[in-house]
C-alpha cells in the first residue's frame, strides 16, 4: 500500500520508513525508525480501536515528523486524541448538516482526524503542506480515511504544543489549547495516566 506521499513500503510488513523531520510535503529522503514509538499492541492496551498496521505506521510517522518523541509528549498527544476521537471510534465530527451549517463550517469541512481538523482554511493549508489537493476538494471524509493521525500531528505542531509541554504544561493546560476551554480536562487526565502507564 502506497500512501499519498509515496511513503508506505511496497509491503506493509517491511520495516517502516519515515520522511525527514524537516518537511512534511513530498520528502526526498527516507529514514528507518525501528522500533516504533508506539506499537499496535500498546494502542490496543490503551483502549484505541480500529488499530491497523497502516494506522500504526501513520501514527509513528506523525510522531516522528512533529517531534512528539518523549513518553510525556506522546502521552499528552494520545490523551487528547483519545478523547477527541473516542479512542478512534469517531474520526469525523458527530452531527448533522444543520448542526455543521449553524457552526459556520458546513459538513464538508467539519472536524476530521484524531484531533479534529476544522474549517475550510485549515483544510486548504493542510492540503498545501501535504501536497494533496484532494484534502481540500473532498474534505472531512477524505482526511478521516487518509490522514487521521497526520492531521492531528499537524494541528499539534501549529499550536506549538511540544514547546508548551516542555515548559511544564499540564493536561489541563493542553486541553485549554486543544479545546479552547478546560472542559473535560479531568477525563483527558485519566487518559494521560492510562496511556503513560502503557508506554512504560
Amino acid at each position: 500500500m502506497i500512501d499519498r506521499n509515496g511513503l508506505y513500503p511496497a509491503a506493509i510488513d517491511d520495516p517502516p520508513t519515515y520522511p525527514p523531520s524537516s518537511t512534511l510535503a513530498r520528502p526526498t529522503e527516507r529514514v528507518t525508525l525501528a522500533p516504533p514509538y508506539v506499537s499496535g499492541q500498546q494502542l490496543e492496551e490503551m483502549g484505541f480501536i480500529n488499530v491497523t498496521k497502516e494506522s500504526v505506521y501513520e501514527l509513528n510517522w506523525a510522531l516522528y515528523n512533529n517531534g512528539i518523541t518523549s513518553k510525556n509528549e506522546i502521552a499528552h498527544f494520545l490523551a487528547q486524541c483519545a478523547y477527541e476521537s473516542n479512542w478512534g471510534l469517531w474520526l469525523t465530527e458527530l452531527g448533522n448538516d444543520e448542526y455543521f451549517a449553524a457552526n459556520g463550517y458546513g459538513t464538508k469541512y467539519r472536524g476530521a482526524g484524531y484531533i479534529h481538523l476544522t474549517w475550510d482554511y485549515a483544510y486548504y493549508n493542510f492540503s498545501i503542506v501535504m501536497g494533496d489537493p484532494e484534502i481540500y476538494v473532498q474534505g472531512a471524509d477524505y482526511v478521516a480515511a487518509h490522514y487521521a493521525w497526520t492531521a492531528a500531528g499537524w494541528f499539534w505542531t501549529n499550536k506549538g504544543l511540544n514547546a508548551t509541554i516542555a515548559a511544564g504544561a499540564t493536561v489541563r493546560d493542553v486541553t485549554r489549547i486543544v479545546l479552547g476551554s478546560y472542559n473535560t480536562w479531568e477525563k483527558r487526565q485519566a487518559n494521560y495516566d492510562k496511556i503513560f502507564m502503557v508506554l512504560q
